[in-house]
């Protein structure tokens, strides 16, 4: 499954080192267990082998367990479980969107 994102800011340095302000696309694809978010994409049919990538094996907000314990006021106590899988592609899809500031 994948998503693309259209209007996003790249800087691009031309041959002779000028730098502008291009649009460009950001392409989301869930490979199964992993998301990963191609950015800088010319079209949907780029090649995203040599664009920046960066991948979110595992949902990083971490889980808030009870270990069974209590403290000196009878409240329960917590571990955090980082890592998770995470529990869909939607919600993986979510996060990231957020964390990127995309919109489709």
């Amino acid at each position: 499954m994948e998503k693309y994102f259209t209007g996003q800011d790249f800087t691009v340095i031309d041959s002779a080192g000028e730098s502008s302000v291009v649009q460009r696309i950001t392409k989301l694809e869930w490979d199964g267990s992993k998301i990963l978010a191609h950015e800088g994409l010319e079209d949907s049919n780029s090649d995203t082998s040599d664009l920046p990538t960066r991948a979110w094996p595992h949902n990083p907000v971490p889980v808030k367990v009870p270990n069974g314990e209590t403290d000196s006021d009878g409240n329960e106590l917590w571990n955090y479980q980082p890592n998770q899988p995470w529990d869909s592609s939607g919600e993986a899809f979510n996060y990231v969107e957020k964390k990127l500031g995309l919109s489709s």
